[in-house]
């Protein structure tokens, strides 16, 4: 049997030419439809009402920007553990954090902005503390925790604002003094600024119907916080962030974003409600002047130690 390959028609060339063509346009073609899906699904995927934003933390630059797009005729409504959420963890975004609300609430009456927070009372707060910070109740634990970088950055940045003692806290007494030491000057910048505060018992569970029409419970176990933008005028612009805090599980929690009207409405109901109750309470009738709390730096010490 012969080796020899059968010579190809005359003309193939021209067949394979053409084949190649179309399979180049067919491949063109299949870009085209990828891109166009890719495009589609970008669009679909940043125009949900509801987006994560960040881990725990680092969701202050997102509320710093929230704060920052809120114009005449806004609300800013804040429910958070403490007057000083995230101080610890982040001093330096907190510090402008703080500076933006003062700036809304304390400017003149032509660009003023309401700023109305509620907190929760000592005990839940302390109690909420003592999870995060329990282990270090150890003094092993605590050398551990004075190599840690958020402490030493913590450390550095309060005493260069003369608000602790160098060298810093060397136990856990000393951070409980120095948490709820700057949590109380962090109250008085703010209520000396026209910025209106009340402690709450705690926060409901918290449902809202989604989008889609399923129920969504959004607050189980520890508490949601959140911080919105709201306008009863000009609801298009309504926003909020929330943030689940997860210390309970030794884990950072997460934060979201939204723009879903039946979430606003819900947590804007769930604001009124404490705020209203809290503001008649007959703690806050009993609180004076620029503090916080009922009880002293030392009370909460105190408390933080049981």
């Amino acid at each position: 049997m012969s080796t020899e390959s059968t010579p190809r028609p005359e003309g193939h060339w021209i067949r394979d030419t053409v084949r190649l063509h179309w399979l180049g346009i067919l491949i063109g073609i299949l870009g085209i439809v990828i891109g166009i899906v890719g495009i589609v699904v970008a669009v679909a995927v940043t125009d949900q009402d509801t987006q994560y934003i960040a881990d725990w933390p680092n969701h202050l630059d997102d509320i710093r920007k929230l704060i920052d797009r809120s114009e005449r005729g806004d609300e800013l409504l804040i429910l958070v553990e403490s007057i000083g959420y995230a101080h610890y963890s982040n001093p330096k975004d907190y510090d402008e954090y703080l500076s933006q609300l003062i700036s809304k609430s304390a400017a003149p009456l032509d660009r003023r902005i309401p700023v109305k927070v509620l907190f929760l009372r000592e005990e839940i707060f302390v109690s909420n503390l003592r999870v995060q910070f329990e282990q270090y109740r150890d003094k092993k634990n605590f050398k551990d925790l004075q190599q840690d970088k958020t402490f030493k950055t913590y450390v550095d940045h309060y005493i260069q604002k003369g608000w602790i003692k160098a060298p810093g806290p060397s136990s856990y007494k000393q951070l409980m003094e120095d948490l709820f030491t700057v949590s109380d000057k962090f109250c008085g910048q703010l209520k000396s600024n026209g910025v209106e505060m009340y402690a709450i018992t705690s926060p409901q569970q918290i449902s809202t119907t989604a989008s889609d029409g399923s129920r969504a419970v959004l607050l189980s176990g520890e508490p949601l916080f959140f911080w919105m933008r709201f306008n009863e005028h000009k609801q298009k612009r309504n926003e909020v962030i929330f943030a689940f805090p997860k210390f309970s599980y030794g884990t950072k929690g997460h934060a979201f974003k939204s723009h879903d009207p039946k979430l606003l409405d819900e947590l804007k109901q769930h604001f009124i409600n404490e705020w209203d109750a809290s503001k008649n309470s007959p703690s806050a009738l009993s609180i004076k002047g620029n503090q916080c709390y009922l009880k002293s730096v030392d009370e909460l010490v105190e408390l933080a130690q049981r």
